[in-house]
């Protein structure tokens, strides 16, 4: 879904996301991995870094993606700005998979990914998720200043 501001030569995008998953049979055991549920990952059939390993039950990825771009002789241009996040929910949990991801439970830690420019020359990207255990907090994963 998008929504077009002329006046502004700009455009806006909602994207929701939605993905189901679902692997019969056993796993072999990971759960010492080192995977991290990230946004990039979070839409993957996959997320173990493991090829030989296919992560087994069934989930659903939920997600959704709000952008601004710019629009110029009518072609999109450059982001303005951008949030994307998004969470698994498993039908059971799954103590095969590395409890640092968030995927052995049966909701997992909402993950995203932010950005702003604010100019041609300076924009910022955070990279963040939010942990379900006991509290909710926010743990910043990654800052990218490009200048």
């Amino acid at each position: 879904m998008f929504k077009k501001n002329l006046e502004e030569n700009e455009i806006n995008f909602f994207t929701p996301k939605i993905s189901f998953r679902h692997s019969p049979g056993h796993m072999r055991n990971i759960s010492d991995d080192e995977l991290k549920l990230d946004y990039t990952n979070l839409f993957s059939i996959n997320k173990n870094s493991q090829i030989d390993v296919v992560e087994n039950g069934s989930s659903v990825a939920l997600g959704l993606e709000l952008s601004n771009k710019d629009l110029q002789n009518r072609k999109i241009g450059a982001e303005n700005y951008s949030l994307s996040i998004g969470q698994i929910y498993n039908f059971d949990d799954n103590f095969d998979m590395p409890s640092r991801s968030s995927l052995d439970q049966k909701i997992s830690d909402l993950v995203g990914i932010a950005s702003v420019k604010f100019s041609d020359n300076f924009s910022i990207k955070n990279e963040f998720l939010f942990l379900f255990l006991f509290s909710i907090s926010i743990i910043s994963k990654l800052l990218f200043l490009e200048l």
